[in-house]
Order: C-alpha cells, then sequence, then structure tokens
C-alpha cells in the first residue's frame, strides 16, 4: 500500500492525552465553534499537504476558530483506496443513507456526498481493517473540512456529508491495532 516512498508521509505523531475531558476547536459553522475530538489511542501519519503544494496555505489547517480554519472530521475506508485518496482525493460512496434528510445547519437536503463523522468512535464502525502477520489495524483519515458548505442530517448529529469532495482534504492517517475477534464490525 505504501511502496511509493515515505514522500507523502510528514512526520509520526504518537497520540496520548492525559486529560481526555480537555476540549479542543476548530474552525465554526454559522459561527459556533466545533469541538475536536482527539483520536485517543491513535497513532497518526501527517501527509505532506502543506509544504508539496497539494494544498493551498490559507488557512484551512489553523488551530484555531476563525472563519479560514476548516474543522476536523475522521473518514473510513478501506485499505485498498487508501493510496487513491491520497494521491485523487475523495469520491462519494455508494451508501448514501442520508441524502433525503433535511441538514441541521439550514444548508437545505443533505444530498449526495463524502461522510466524516466527528467521533472517530463512529468511523470504527466502517472501513476494514489491514492486518500485518498476526496482528489487525484500523486506518481511519483525520481530515479538514470546509465549515461553510458540509452538511450534517438533524436526526444524526454524528455525520457529516461534503457533496464537493474538494472540501475534504486528508491531512493525516491514523492506526491503531486492535484485537478483531472482540469487534462486532471487523
Amino acid at each position: 500500500m505504501f511502496q511509493q516512498g515515505i514522500k507523502i508521509f510528514y512526520k509520526l505523531h504518537l497520540f496520548i492525552y492525559f486529560n481526555v475531558e480537555q476540549k479542543y476547536y476548530r474552525g465554526n459553522i454559522n459561527g459556533v465553534n466545533q469541538q475536536y475530538h482527539t483520536p485517543v489511542g491513535y497513532h497518526g501519519l501527517g501527509l505532506k499537504v502543506l509544504d508539496n503544494g497539494i494544498y493551498p496555505n490559507d488557512g484551512w489547517l489553523n488551530e484555531d476558530t476563525s472563519d479560514a480554519t476548516w474543522i476536523v472530521l475522521f473518514h473510513s475506508t478501506y485499505p485498498q483506496f487508501v493510496k487513491k485518496i491520497i494521491q485523487e482525493g475523495f469520491k462519494a460512496g455508494n451508501g448514501q443513507a442520508y441524502r433525503a434528510c433535511e441538514c441541521r445547519f439550514g444548508r437545505g437536503k443533505v444530498g449526495t456526498g463524502v461522510y466524516f463523522s466527528n467521533k472517530i468512535e463512529k468511523c470504527q464502525q466502517f472501513g476494514d481493517s489491514i492486518q500485518v502477520g498476526d496482528k489487525f489495524y484500523r486506518l481511519i483519515f483525520q481530515c479538514r473540512v470546509n465549515p461553510k458548505t458540509v452538511k450534517s442530517p438533524k436526526d444524526r448529529e454524528e455525520y457529516y456529508i461534503c457533496n464537493n469532495p474538494k472540501d475534504a482534504r486528508p491531512y493525516r492517517i491514523l492506526i491503531q491495532e486492535y484485537i478483531k475477534d472482540k469487534d462486532k464490525k471487523n
């Protein structure tokens, strides 16, 4: 999967939060600051997204709640799609369960798009794992999504839908080892 070389990665981050009750905020939607739920227990491989020209350095990756800062969301996928997402970006999948729902941000119908969640636990229910030897690992993208265009169903606030895939930017791959037999999905 990563035979292309290490050139796409920035550096390894180990997420260890001692105080999981501390709240972080990134970006805002309609003037309401958006909480960033930290990916506790995951290792993160930062993607080179600014210093190689993939995305402009226009504030989307800021660590504040300004209008320029895009919100932090997570996206599950299957291992065979990781390289394609890194190289070409996201594409809407077949599962469009909430396309007819009204958006809780007052933006009409949710419509067709790429699905995200603000909680990594929700993403653990989707996608698939990779096996290395006798160990299994989850792969989840940590992304920034344009708060001016993202939608979310009124009755499913943990889901976010991006109708235009260009309004979603992966910037880190999160990896977590887990015991496959103990999980419901994988």
